[in-house]
């Protein structure tokens, strides 16, 4: 799960800390606390289910404009970050 660990990589570099052994910390800082919101450009249902956990929302999910697969994809979408949601608090 390569993309669960860049993320939180990148989440420890935006949160200030030293993630290399370089004297220098990253910056500059991003100006919202917790770095930029994540969204996910994904087109099928197992990548979103699995972006849930990490991301903060979906920026395009068609390549061919079906407006039913939109919509059933957003509905994957929703489910999947309730899910996600639940088990943060759990």
């Amino acid at each position: 799960r390569t993309m669960d660990w860049q993320i939180e990589a990148m989440k420890r570099v935006w949160a200030g800390e030293h993630v290399t052994a370089s004297v220098r910390p990253v910056g500059p800082p991003p100006v919202q606390p917790g770095g930029p919101p994540l969204l996910v450009g994904t087109m099928g249902p197992k990548t979103l289910r699995s972006a849930a956990a990490w991301a903060d929302g979906l920026a395009g999910v068609s390549m061919d404009l079906d407006l039913g697969a939109v919509g059933a994809l957003f509905d994957v979408a929703r489910s999947a970050w309730a899910e996600a949601a639940t088990c943060r608090w759990e």
